[in-house]
């Protein structure tokens, strides 16, 4: 949305506001572009460019360091790495409750069961240090328990202590060996 002062007088200063939408935005860089237009006979298009770089509330990330799009978590006892590192500005951070709910069918449970979360185990290591931006990254080991029976695909949804970011959902699957 941009706003804007639509009679300029020659040699005088006019006002451009532009807002951006940061719905439903998971942060890193962004380009928005405002092309005016008006009468000058030396410049009667002018092209502004708004630059910026945005920071997550609470970033997510895999321990390799890519962004965490999709989480796969496995039952096995010394198997992949069940970890996801979550970055912010906080300095108390506490996930209190981590609960994984099967999407699109039953996943191998009775139908009064599909809408039922599964509550996986874990850990948090706070972190040793303070970045140079002012972040800390907290480590989330994640236990999800054996006695499950198959696996299942869907969204895990971690909550956290965070005024502004109560609730971090991730899609994934939940992997039974």
């Amino acid at each position: 949305m941009v706003g804007f002062d639509s009679i300029i007088p020659p040699g005088r200063e006019g006002k451009i506001t532009q807002k951006i939408d940061l719905k439903n935005v998971h942060g890193g860089e962004f380009n928005k572009a405002v092309t005016v237009t008006s009468n000058a006979k030396n410049q009667p298009s002018l092209r502004l460019v708004l630059k910026g770089v945005i920071k997550p509330i609470i970033g997510m990330t895999m321990p390799d360091g890519q962004q965490a799009t999709y989480l796969s978590l496995t039952t096995k006892a010394g198997g992949a790495t069940n970890e996801l590192l979550l970055t912010t500005e906080k300095k108390d951070l506490q996930v209190k409750k981590v609960s994984f709910k099967v999407m699109g069918g039953g996943g191998g449970q009775p139908e009064w069961q599909a809408d039922m979360p599964t509550f996986i185990n874990f850990t948090m290591q706070k972190p040793d240090s303070i970045k140079a931006d002012g972040s800390m990254t907290y480590k989330l080991v994640f236990a999800p328990k054996a006695d499950l029976k198959d696996s299942r695909d869907g969204e895990y949804t971690i909550e956290t202590n965070h005024p502004d970011r109560a609730e971090l959902k991730i899609r994934g699957r939940l992997q039974v060996e």
